[in-house]
């Protein structure tokens, strides 16, 4: 493989690895944001009790 492809291989996969984990984030924050805050809320009294 040619040194300019390579490199641009592998900025195609970096960008790619920031892109998808940003929208993964935003993602888990829109739909799974009130269910993550109900379990951390039940696990919270076992924490302080341990």
């Amino acid at each position: 493989m040619a040194p300019g492809t390579a490199a641009s291989v592998s900025a195609a996969y970096g960008t790619m690895v920031y892109l998808v984990s940003v929208a993964g984030g935003w993602l888990a924050d829109r739909i799974y944001e009130d269910r993550l805050h109900a379990e951390e809320g039940e696990a919270l009294p076992d924490l302080q009790a341990g």
